[in-house]
């Protein structure tokens, strides 16, 4: 799906990609792994992962908001959270890729 692709290059465009995995699994539950990592990570190494499977696998996204999120843990990249935006539509049916 594009917009994964285009959200992966937005990361690393930004400088907020890692080149290694957190050092702590990702099982969390708070929202976002925020206790265990930053929220960049958590779209890198737990969001990416998961919607490209479930694209791969030809099933539905989910239900999300993660837009909201990104504006407050990412203000500065209007470029990311847009994309966030649009992908938050595409899960409720209200967009298309």
């Amino acid at each position: 799906m594009q917009l994964l692709n285009t959200l992966e290059q937005q990361l690393r465009h930004a400088g907020l990609w890692s080149q290694h995995a957190p050092v702590q699994g990702v099982d969390s539950h708070v929202p976002f792994a925020a206790d265990i990592m930053p929220f960049q990570q958590w779209l890198q190494f737990v969001l990416l992962p998961r919607l490209r499977e479930l694209c791969e696998q030809d099933k539905p996204l989910p239900s999300m908001a993660v837009a909201p999120a990104a504006e407050m843990y990412l203000p500065d990249e209007t470029a990311i959270i847009d994309t966030l935006t649009q992908l938050d539509r595409l899960a409720a049916g209200t967009e298309h890729d």
